[in-house]
């Protein structure tokens, strides 16, 4: 009886029920989030390098190996010295300072200094109670004890107390003051630590204030410091002024100082240092994002493997620290800086220039990257940059109601104003593509919603205290107001659309969504039959034309075979028609614009019940150019409509022509898809011998590293199954040749779910079947080769 019940519960599978096939709505792919985040300040300056503490704390500890190298310095000559108790309270002080309990510090060494007021211990005394005062942001009261020490004799002291004066000038926002001090600070110590970092604090000063001559002339004497760690000082200088570089957004010159530094990698023996390491990493680290911001994914994608390999192997245990992180203050930082930079290079570099998906592969290895952050680096700075970028991948994935969830969750966590920025736009999109359009228009904001929802400005003259400028919001309101307005179009709110795209048009003129606002507004007029006001869009966008054709010369001829087709087949006036159809040979010399207008068209048919609109669509822009490169999308969208229909020999036919078509670049990553549906069509058609040939070379063919295609593989491998099990199911084969095809189909199957068990598709639907096939199959197998 079990056997029978088995039998008749494996024969009720039906192979489709885990795999939906339909066609794809949109004409551009869901934007990817954006690189322009803000750089973790520790990044850009000296303070990365100057031991692990920073720079104030490098110079108390420079003091302190001073006073200790030569102890005689604490007395002065003639002078009847401190006592032990006293030089006892004096170092005890030190160490409560280098501690950071600086209320301690300071009590200790405030007895000190009261005691020997004229003395060289006082002094020195009295300099690291400055120190301990600057720690706890005492700056004024700091600033009355660094004041009075020194004179002529104590040349090397003075000269540190004129830096930590300028340091606390800076805490105080005294910005006149500061640069002052400063000055007089490197010139008591000419090609010293101090003197570099005062250099390059006036650069920053200079920089800040848009005093750019000023900033370029200390920036250019930064080379001609002269430590006693020649190469570190090189590399160090080299590594800041490509910061500058990069500040500047001029991302190659950058490139070309970072190149220097990583001209000497570290060798990881005995001699390495932390700095060294440091400053290496942190050149690799803003390499990897020049290169990402300059477009040049690949090349950000192979820089930083040999490196952390080397590291993994060789650092020994003064080098390495917690989480495989340099052992210094900012390690752990920098490291997982690297490693987000890393992943976004890997992630971008596994798209094509058309924003297809051009190695799965690499894509995931960009995934695992962004969840070892979030394993390891959790409390990381750039941590909910990562948490954003997974959630991307579930938004590109179509799991809309997830990718909002884990929007909403963002949102309500970080207090980065990138990350709420980017979750904000994440979350929009999400909305937009699951078809909450009215919600969608609310969340893809102007400014005021920036201002209001996220307290940012998307310009910089509209900053104030509660809102702060943001790049990324400059970057995105404008793609964002696009959203917006074809969410109010999706609602049938063409007023809302236009005032959108105006605003678009008026206020971010010299960006390219304002050619394809003016293009957008053009095609609503024409919707709405204003003539009038499509032609005054056109000619606006004609004029804008001469001035910026960069922007505007393409947006332009397409609003003229807007108008060409309007007239042509809206209005049936071919005298019109043909006028813009002159105007556009003039402009081109050929009929792509009016190939793309159609394909742009064709594009927004996607139900089974439009699919004589897009049949409509493709025969007039197979009139213009037969073998088009813009009918490959919409015939491609025509099959999965026919597919859906349950039209498998129509499907077939339209599978086939993209199958050999002329122009196999113009397939861009869809052959893979293709050659899966084919095969999918013939399975569905009960073409089981030729489905299973089909799929298995796609499984040799799209599982390799190079092209793997881990979103489709799993319904293959299940497909593949189920096209042996049906064969195997013919009663009017020979025993054996059923039990080799059983033997195949279980095969597949217990692949199926040793390699895919975790991937979407293997739901727990899929699961139960595959428990009941797998043991079926292996009956059938004994039984049919029983003797």
């Amino acid at each position: 009886m079990f056997e029978i019940i088995l039998f008749l519960m494996v024969q009720s599978d039906l192979a489709g029920g885990s795999f939906e096939i339909t066609a794809a709505r949109d004409i551009e792919q869901i934007p990817k989030a954006h690189l322009a985040y803000q750089v973790p300040e520790f990044l850009l300056g000296y303070d990365l390098v100057f031991a692990q503490e920073g720079v104030v704390d490098a110079a108390s500890r420079e003091v302190y190996s001073y006073i200790n190298t030569s102890p005689w310095l604490l007395f002065d000559k003639g002078k009847g010295g401190a006592t032990l108790e006293d030089l006892v309270r004096f170092y005890q002080g030190i160490q409560s300072l280098f501690s950071r309990d600086y209320g301690e510090a300071a009590v200790a060494l405030q007895g000190i200094a009261d005691k020997y007021p004229h003395e060289s211990l006082g002094e020195f005394a009295s300099y690291f109670l400055g120190s301990s005062l600057y720690r706890e942001e005492r700056f004024r009261d700091a600033l009355r004890i660094f004041a009075r020490i020194g004179g002529k004799d104590r040349a090397y002291l003075s000269s540190r107390s004129q830096f930590m004066i300028a340091q606390a000038y800076k805490g105080l926002s005294l910005g006149d003051s500061a640069v002052s001090a400063f000055q007089k600070a490197r010139s008591a110590s000419r090609n010293t630590m101090i003197d570099l970092y005062s250099t390059y604090t006036l650069y920053e000063m200079y920089n800040a204030r848009g005093n750019l001559s000023a900033a370029e002339e200390e920036a250019s004497r930064l080379e001609k410091i002269e430590l006693e760690d020649i190469v570190l000082t090189e590399a160090l200088t080299e590594y800041v002024r490509g910061n500058m570089k990069f500040r500047q957004e001029d991302y190659q010159t950058a490139l070309e100082h970072y190149a220097k530094v990583q001209a000497n990698p570290p060798r990881f023996d005995e001699e390495t240092s932390i700095e060294e390491l440091t400053i290496y990493e942190a050149s690799l680290a803003m390499s990897i994002l020049a290169l990402n911001r300059s477009g040049n994914f690949t090349d950000a994608m192979n820089k930083p493997q040999s490196y952390l390999d080397y590291f993994t192997r060789l650092a020994n245990d003064k080098l390495r620290g917690e989480d495989e992180a340099i052992a210094a203050r900012f390690g752990r930082g920098l490291r997982v800086y690297l490693l987000y930079n890393w992943a976004d290079a890997l992630y971008y570099s596994s798209y094509d220039a058309e924003g297809r998906i051009e190695n799965v592969s690499r894509r995931e290895q960009a995934h695992r990257t962004y969840e070892k952050i979030l394993d390891d680096y959790s409390d990381a700075e750039v941590a909910d940059m990562a948490r954003v970028a997974l959630a991307w991948y579930d938004l590109e994935a179509s799991r809309l109601t997830q990718a909002q969830e884990e929007f909403e969750e963002i949102l309500e966590a970080s207090v980065d104003p990138d990350v709420k920025v980017l979750a904000s736009y994440g979350k929009a999109l999400a909305l937009y593509h699951e078809g909450s359009y009215s919600s969608a228009y609310e969340w893809f904001t102007d400014k005021a919603g920036y201002a209001s929802k996220l307290s940012v400005a998307v310009a910089r003259e509209e900053a104030h205290g509660s809102v702060r400028y943001n790049q990324i919001a400059d970057s995105l309101i404008d793609d964002a107001l696009v959203w917006r307005a074809q969410s109010a179009e999706m609602l049938g709110r063409e007023s809302s659309a236009l005032i959108a795209y105006q605003q678009i048009a008026d206020d971010y003129p010299d960006r390219s969504t304002a050619a394809l606002a003016w293009q957008n507004m053009v095609r609503l007029y024409l919707d709405k039959d204003d003539e009038e006001n499509a032609i005054l869009a056109s000619n606006k966008l004609k004029f804008r034309k001469t001035r910026n054709p960069g922007i505007y010369a393409e947006p332009y001829i397409f609003s003229l075979a807007l108008l060409y087709d309007y007239y042509m087949n809206v209005k049936d006036d071919e005298n019109q028609a043909e006028e813009y159809a002159k105007i556009l040979l003039r402009e081109t010399g050929n009929t792509e614009i009016v190939e793309r207008l159609y394909y742009t068209q064709a594009m927004r048919y996607t139900d089974v019940s439009d699919m004589d609109r897009l049949i409509e669509k493709i025969t007039r822009l197979k009139e213009q150019n037969y073998q088009s490169k813009y009918l490959v999308a919409p015939l491609y969208n025509l099959s999965l409509m026919y597919v859906q229909d349950k039209r498998f020999a129509e499907a077939k036919e339209a599978l086939l022509d993209l199958a050999y078509w002329h122009d196999t670049s113009a397939l861009g990553g869809l052959m893979p898809d293709i050659e899966f549906r084919l095969a999918y069509v013939d399975f569905q058609m009960r073409n089981y011998s030729d489905a299973a040939r089909q799929f298995e070379i796609w499984t040799n063919t799209y599982t390799a590293p190079d092209k793997a295609r881990a979103d489709l593989a799993p319904a293959v491998y299940w497909y593949l199954g189920f096209s042996y099990y049906n064969l195997a199911e013919d009663p009017d084969l020979m025993s054996q040749t059923r039990a080799g095809y059983y033997r195949k189909a279980k095969r597949y199957f217990e692949y199926l779910k040793s390699s895919y068990g975790n991937s979407d598709f293997y739901d727990e639907d899929v699961s139960v079947r595959i428990e009941r096939l797998v043991p079926y199959c292996e009956k059938k197998i004994t039984e049919l080769l029983k003797p």
